[in-house]
């Protein structure tokens, strides 16, 4: 097997008529982000105002250390005018990456 990997997916209200601000901050603070395999940012086909986003790190550790960082700091506080919520935030267990079997990012 490969690395651990964290991924997870999960979705984030905005405010109405505030969907495409809200991805172009969340577009802006995911770029380079140590550890980061992949984010994917998308518009919900189902409602105007939702944004699903997935996500892959490298280990847990990353995924954590990118939330204390100043610049991930100033874009949640960005973002927040425009958001009204979270939606469930499903952790996912051993995945495909890139077409390599990954073990389980939890432990």
């Amino acid at each position: 097997m490969e690395k651990s990997v964290v991924a997870s997916i999960g979705s984030v209200a905005a405010a109405e008529g505030k969907r495409e601000e809200l991805i172009s901050v969340m577009e802006e603070e995911s770029r380079e982000m140590p550890g980061c395999l992949a984010c994917i940012i998308s518009r919900d086909a189902g409602d105007t105002d939702e944004v699903r986003v997935a996500e892959a790190w490298d280990r847990k550790e990353s995924h954590d250390a990118s939330l204390v960082i100043l610049r991930t700091m100033a874009a949640m506080e960005k973002g927040r005018p425009v958001i009204t919520g979270f939606g469930q935030r499903i952790e996912l267990g051993p995945a495909i990456l890139n077409g390599r079997q990954t073990e389980s990012g939890r432990g």
